[in-house]
């Protein structure tokens, strides 16, 4: 849903890894379904701020890297932490 709305921009800074064979699993959003995690990455993730119609940067996010289509996956902790609901507000219909 964020697709349209997202801008990322990576950076390994040291922090980054990728492994070749999964180091763990994780349950997708609730459902019955799991991804293989294939390390760690941190990196900036910028998006346009509905409210002040400028550009938002949330600095040093760790994340897990999953074999998925989806290029970025929000929790619901940062979505909660970041107030992202009420920094882009068209995420709710």
């Amino acid at each position: 849903m964020l697709t349209h709305l997202v801008r990322t921009t990576i950076s390994y800074e040291g922090l980054g890894n990728r492994r070749d064979t999964p180091t763990a699993t994780i349950g997708l959003a609730g459902t019955n379904h799991t991804a293989s995690i294939y390390g760690t990455i941190v990196f900036d993730l910028t998006f346009f701020n509905e409210v002040t119609n400028s550009d938002d940067t949330l600095e040093y996010i760790e994340a897990s890297v999953i074999d998925s289509c989806i290029e970025v996956i929000i929790g619901l902790s940062d979505i909660r932490k970041n107030r992202l609901i009420h920094r882009i507000p068209s995420i709710i219909p």
